[in-house]
């Protein structure tokens, strides 16, 4: 099984966990790595060995390959495909459009569910048909192709994201931005920088990538030094 795929079952499974009715509905960039598909938690099973690994097959997942899922706007998918095609690409080039929607193709999670029907419960697995036969609440785009298309712009980064409640506990006040250094308000709940519109929840070690907690001085994989003391 090919890294994308397996990303995408994954994903698939714990959808129709949480609520097979989110199958069909869209979802934010920042939730899959964020609380749905975590770097941290899910590396042993998805079988990446490096946060780099990890963040390029996600790269190519939002980039369309394989058909698995659609990116709106189309522009971003554009931009991703256009990344993940060149020759030294910036795996996490997909955190810049956190706030984008992803669509999940139907006929490939119905395909994913069904090789999962033999060891769901019963309840799980009546939930699953249901939801597999109701009336769609929203048009969903048909995937787009995999290859990179004719070069063109790319657009601007998105700089602000709606605030959701990720499962994870907000940036302390008394920190600045992971990435700008930016300082962050007093006493506000702060889950993205105001200033560059970046996660403030983590970090990415510039020599391995692996995702840190801001205020770390070293890398927990390779030992590089993030911030001076």
């Amino acid at each position: 099984m090919q890294d994308v795929e397996r990303v995408f079952k994954h994903l698939v499974t714990i959808l129709s966990d949480i609520d097979p009715a989110r199958l069909r509905a869209p979802i934010e960039i920042s939730e899959i790595y964020h609380s749905l598909l975590p770097y941290r938690r899910y590396r042993d099973a998805l079988g990446f060995e490096t946060g780099e690994d990890y963040e390029m097959a996600l790269l190519r997942f939002l980039a369309g390959e394989g058909g698995f899922a659609t990116v709106d706007p189309p522009e971003i998918q554009d931009a991703l495909i256009e990344e993940a095609g060149s020759i030294n690409p910036n795996a996490g080039a997909f955190r810049e459009y956190a706030a984008a929607k992803v669509y999940l193709n139907t006929g490939a999670v119905r395909t994913a569910l069904q090789g999962t029907e033999a060891y769901a419960p019963p309840e799980l697995l009546r939930e699953t048909n249901r939801a597999s036969h109701a009336p769609m609440t929203a048009p969903i785009p048909e995937a787009r192709p995999s290859y990179a298309p004719e070069p063109h712009p790319i657009m601007a980064p998105l700089t602000s994201v709606p605030e959701r409640d990720h499962g994870t506990e907000p940036a302390p006040a008394a920190l600045g931005c992971p990435h700008c250094r930016s300082p962050f308000p007093r006493g506000r709940v702060v889950r993205f920088c105001p200033f560059c519109g970046r996660s403030a929840d983590t970090i990415a070690c510039p020599a391995c990538h692996t995702e840190l907690d801001p205020g770390w001085y070293f890398c927990i994989a390779c030992g590089h030094r993030i911030v001076s003391e």
